[in-house]
Formats: structure tokens, sequence, C-alpha cells
């Protein structure tokens, strides 16, 4: 199990200057003066993490489940219970998944298996 620091959230932030505790920086938001973005929290990344480090990946973009989809599963798990759509794009990036913002908007679409997805799921359900 990796243990996230506020240094790994500073390290992926530094790359990733849109990225903020709602995903990345997009429409009105980023044109007020006012806007002071919300930081993404160590624990939820965390939480992101401990969920991305079991799952599969695959060569290209998984289209279907976008990371706000993703940040809801990895909740399920996580020992905060809640995972900002930021800290899980920065978990992703943080253990080397491919990031695909989606268009101008907040979320992003990451190389992760339906497959893997599919099976935890179902795995999940199992446990209610």
């Amino acid at each position: 199990m990796t243990v996230i620091t506020q240094k790994d959230v500073d390290r992926v932030v530094a790359v990733n200057p849109l990225l903020t505790a709602e995903g990345f920086e997009h429409g009105f938001k980023r044109t007020k003066p006012e806007y002071v973005p919300a930081r993404i929290s160590v624990k939820e990344m965390q939480g992101a993490v401990d969920w991305l480090e079991k799952a599969d990946r695959i060569k290209s973009f998984n289209t279907t489940f976008s990371s706000y989809r993703l940040k809801h599963m990895a909740e399920k798990t996580a020992k905060g219970k809640y995972v900002s759509n930021g800290a899980f794009i920065a978990g992703a990036y943080f253990l080397g998944f491919k990031v695909k913002r989606i268009e101008d908007g907040p979320n992003a679409h990451i190389n992760i298996s339906s497959k893997w997805i599919n099976k935890w799921i179902n795995k999940w359900n199992n446990k209610i």
C-alpha cells in the first residue's frame, strides 16, 4: 500500500496546475478574480490511490467511466469515505495512469479496465 503525503499532492498539482479538488478548473470559475480553487486533500487522494492500485489498466482510455463516476466507486472503500473528483484524478496521475481531460470540463477519462470495474461492481454488490 502506497502512503500519500502532502509532497505527493503538491508534486501532482505542480505538473497539473489546473487540477483542483473539483477536478480540472472549468467554466466561469477560472475567470472570476475572487475564485479560490479548493485544495486536494491528502486523505482523499489516499482513498483514490488505495482503490486505483488494485485496478487493471488498458492501453487506451476508458470512455465509459468518467473520473467523477469512478471516484464514487473509490469512496465505497475509502477509509475517509469522501474522495473528491480532483483527488481521484490526482491519484491516477500519481500512479502513472494515462489521464485525458474530457473537453473543457472538470472530469477525465483514464486507462482503467472496464472488465476490472465490472468485476469490482459485482463483488461490491454482493457485499451489500
